[in-house]
């Protein structure tokens, strides 16, 4: 079983990819240098209306975005005002849904602690104008953002994968990973690895790989700091990998989750926490604990039969005998993924 959640993006914002639609989701909300055309009625684009047709589509959640772009030399996205925030979290708490806000900057962070969204869909990768020492000691500024977050009760979704599945585009040796022929087609690794340097190209154009490699490697580090520092100070700690994050062979579905429980470890999260993460804590967040999260009686029966035990070993998540789904045993050999019909 999945579920859905419905993007209520900022007029022109990051993350609006529906503008085709007769009534695309997004929040009306004027900005000069990105003006909405003139075509789309504001009344159809309050936060109440957009959320009502959210709440209609079966949805269980609301995702907005806080992202000004990743691009200095250009104009940043909008991004949503205070008042708009609180007024989407009011209008997605009335319909009953969560309100899941994309942000992984301090000054997102900043934003979405301060607004009390319900969850925080990435860690704090980006620390801005501040960094961290040798003893990877965080700033007081970092710090004070996430004790925001652990205060209000914000649910932080690390997805350290992301970033590491970027900095894999800088070295095509994660295409001969042997678990990946369970995972993707053959004919799709072969044409992965026969476009490695165009697709490196497409997200950092000419930049070295040597100044993408160190840039990442930071960012992965201060998000492993974050998340650590998450779990020391009793902070809701979710589960999620984002897949796909962008165009790269680093994030392959499925698999991806396995990838990010190994970074959550190397972040040094207990193996308890993390299985808790991708189960009840995650169940509760999105309010599906009567349902999910735990093995129960009257609890569906989604199930991962693992030959080794989670909570000694972490590849006890890539040990599995067997997948239930409601109720129904499946081989997991018969899940791996088949060489495409020409």
């Amino acid at each position: 079983m999945y579920y859905v959640g419905g993007g209520a993006v900022i007029g022109n914002g990051y993350g609006l990819s529906n503008w085709n639609d007769e009534i695309p989701n997004f929040i009306y909300q004027e900005n000069k240098a990105y003006p909405i055309p003139k075509k789309y009625k504001k009344e159809n684009h309050t936060p109440k209306v957009v959320v009502k047709r959210i709440a209609t589509s079966g949805a269980i959640a609301v995702k907005t975005y806080y992202e000004p772009g990743f691009d200095p030399t250009k104009a940043p996205f909008p991004t949503p005002s205070k008042a708009l925030m609180e007024e989407l979290k009011r209008e997605a708490h009335k319909n009953n849904l969560i309100l899941v806000a994309h942000g992984n900057s301090i000054e997102a962070h900043k934003f979405l602690g301060n607004a009390q969204v319900d969850i925080i869909a990435h860690g704090l990768w980006n620390w801005g104008n501040y960094s961290s020492d040798s003893t990877n000691r965080i700033p007081e500024a970092i710090k004070k953002t996430l004790d925001i977050e652990i205060e209000n009760n914000v649910g932080y979704m690390p997805t350290l994968q992301v970033i590491k599945g970027l900095r894999t585009l800088t070295n095509s040796e994660f295409l001969n990973d042997s678990e990946l022929q369970h995972v993707l087609p053959k004919q799709l690794i072969d044409y992965y690895k026969a476009n490695v340097d165009a697709m490196y190209t497409n997200i950092f154009g000419d930049a070295p790989k040597t100044i993408i490699v160190k840039n990442f490697n930071r960012l992965s580090n201060q998000g492993k700091i974050n998340l650590k520092y998450m779990y020391d100070h009793d902070g809701i700690i979710l589960f999620g990998t984002d897949t796909p994050s962008s165009p790269t062979y680093g994030n392959p579905p499925g698999y991806n989750g396995y990838l990010e429980m190994l970074e959550m470890k190397s972040a040094g999260i207990p193996l308890h926490q993390i299985l808790a993460s991708a189960t009840i804590e995650n169940a509760k967040a999105f309010k599906l604990e009567k349902l999910y999260g735990t093995v129960e009686i009257g609890k569906k029966a989604n199930l991962l039969i693992l030959n080794k035990n989670p909570l000694q070993d972490i590849t006890a998540y890539n040990d599995i005998s067997q997948v239930v789904i409601h109720g129904k045993i499946i081989n997991r050999s018969t899940l791996s993924a088949k060489e495409i019909e020409e």
